[in-house]
C-alpha cells in the first residue's frame, strides 16, 4: 500500500507550541495526509505468503510501503535535504509525530481484517527525522517495526531499510526459491518413484489442513478434487481440516471473519452432508461463489444454518481440527499429515494430483487397484480458478 501525503498542511505547530491532543493531531492528520490503495487482481494473493518478498516479517499485513522515489519526484526539496521535506522552519514535536504514524496506521482497513492492534513502542530523534517504533499485535504474533517521519510531519516512510543486510536477505531467498522449483521439477519427474517412506496402514488417512481463502490451500482442495473426480473410492481416505481457533464461542481465521464463516460452513458440510461437500468444495474454489455453489450443489440450506448457529455442532466440529492443529503443530496452509505423521508432496513431485495420490497410496499396507491409475503430473491452479491448470506457485499462508 502506498501512502500518500499532501504536499501542504493547512496548519503546523511551532516550536514552542504545547503538546496537542491525540484527537486534535489526527484531526489535522486527516486533512494532511491521505490514503491511496493499490487495487490487486486476487484479494487473497494481498494477505498470504507469496512467493513476492515482504520487507515486514511475522503477521502477513498489506500496509506500510511507500516508495522514497516517488516523494523525491514530487517533492524536490527532499532530495536538497537529504530525503526531509522542509517546507518551513516549523518542527511538529515528538509526541506529535508519534500521533500521526499512528494514525496513519490506523487508517489501513486490513488491520480489522487480521485482527490486528497498533501500537507505539518507543520513538526518537533520528538525524533530521523521528525514529518511531510501531508495534503491531495480532493473533499470529506480534511484529516491531521501525518507520521515519519528517520533523515537520508531512513525509512518512513507513520501514527504514538496511541496504547490506536487505541485499543478503534478497539473495537467499531468491537461491531458496531456485532450490525449491528444482526440487519440484526433479519431483515431478521421478513421480511415484519417490523413496520417501511414509507410514502404512491397512485403511490410511490423508488430511490437509488448510483455510478458504488461502491461494495454496484452493490449489489443495483442487488437487483433492481432482483425485477425487478420477477416482472416487479415494474420497474414504481423504479429509480436508481447516486451522483457526474458537475464541470467545466464535469461529476465527487467519484472513478474517469471512474466512473464519467459510470455513465453518465446509466443516458443517463435511460432518453432517458429506455427499455435498467434495460438490460444494469443487464449485467454490473456481470462483468462491458461496450461494451459487450452495443451490448446485443442492445443499440442505436450514441444516446447515443450524449446524453453523449451535455452538454444540459447528464449533464443536471445528474445534476438533484446531486441536489436532495444535497436535501436529500446523503452521500453514497447507500442510498434509498422513497416519498422523506430517508429509510433504514436494517429496513426491509436487502440487499435483499424481503427487499427491502417491502420498495417499504410499500410506497404504496393501495397495489398492486405483493406485495404478495416472494421473496429471500438471501444477494446480493457486487461488480461485474456473480450471484445474493455471497460475500455480509452491508458497503457503
Amino acid at each position: 500500500m502506498m501512502i500518500m501525503v499532501a504536499k501542504k498542511a493547512k496548519k503546523t505547530a511551532s516550536k514552542t507550541s504545547k503538546k496537542v491532543q491525540k484527537k486534535e493531531v489526527k484531526k489535522d492528520v486527516k486533512k494532511t495526509v491521505g490514503v491511496s490503495k493499490k487495487t490487486e487482481s486476487k484479494k487473497e494473493s494481498t494477505i498470504c505468503k507469496t512467493e513476492a518478498i515482504y520487507l515486514a516479517a511475522g503477521v502477513v499485513i498489506g500496509i506500510l510501503i511507500m516508495f522514497a522515489y516517488t516523494q523525491i519526484n514530487a517533492n524536490p526539496e527532499v532530495a536538497a535535504n537529504n530525503g526531509v521535506a522542509i517546507a518551513d522552519d516549523t518542527y511538529i514535536s515528538l509526541a506529535e509525530a508519534e500521533a500521526i504514524v499512528l494514525n496513519v496506521v490506523e487508517m489501513d482497513p486490513n488491520l480489522e481484517m487480521l485482527n490486528v492492534t497498533p501500537s507505539i513502542v518507543n520513538s526518537t530523534k533520528n538525524h533530521r527525522m523521528y525514529s518511531v517504533n510501531v508495534k503491531l499485535a495480532g493473533p499470529q504474533g506480534d511484529t516491531v517495526f521501525n518507520s521515519f517521519i519528517t520533523m515537520d510531519g508531512k513525509v512518512l516512510f513507513p520501514k527504514g531499510i538496511d541496504i547490506e543486510e536487505y541485499k543478503q536477505t534478497i539473495e537467499k531467498m531468491k537461491n531458496e526459491k531456485k532450490e525449491a522449483e528444482q526440487k519440484n521439477t526433479d519431483n515431478s519427474n521421478a513421480g511415484a518413484s519417490s523413496n520417501k517412506i511414509i507410514k502404512q496402514s491397512a485403511n490410511p488417512q490423508l488430511e490437509a489442513y488448510v483455510v478458504s481463502r488461502c491461494p495454496y490451500g484452493l490449489q489443495m482442495q483442487r488437487i483433492m478434487a481432482e483425485i477425487i473426480k478420477e477416482i472416487p473410492e479415494a474420497s474414504n481416505n481423504i479429509m480436508i481440516r481447516y486451522m483457526g481457533a474458537v475464541v470467545d464461542n466464535k469461529i476465527t481465521s487467519m484472513h478474517g471473519d469471512a474466512e473464519a464463516q467459510e470455513n465453518l460452513r465446509q466443516i458443517c458440510l463435511r460432518e453432517e452432508q458429506a455427499d455435498k461437500y467434495w460438490p460444494y468444495a469443487s464449485c467454490y474454489i473456481k470462483e468462491g461463489k458461496t450461494d451459487e455453489c450452495l443451490t448446485s450443489s443442492a445443499v440442505d440450506i436450514n441444516k446447515l444454518n443450524a449446524c453453523m448457529t449451535d455452538p454444540s455442532k459447528g464449533l464443536a466440529y471445528a474445534q476438533v481440527d484446531f486441536d489436532l492443529n495444535k497436535k501436529y503443530s500446523v503452521r500453514g496452509s497447507p500442510t498434509l499429515i498422513m497416519n498422523d505423521e506430517r508429509v510433504s508432496e514436494f517429496d513426491f513431485g509436487g502440487r499435483t494430483a499424481e503427487a499427491v495420490k502417491s502420498v495417499l497410496c504410499g500410506g497404504f499396507t496393501t495397495k489398492p487397484e486405483y493406485c495404478s491409475t495416472v494421473l496429471t503430473k500438471e501444477n494446480a491452479a493457486a487461488s480461485f480458478s474456473p480450471t484445474y491448470s493455471g497460475k500455480s506457485g509452491i508458497g503457503s499462508c
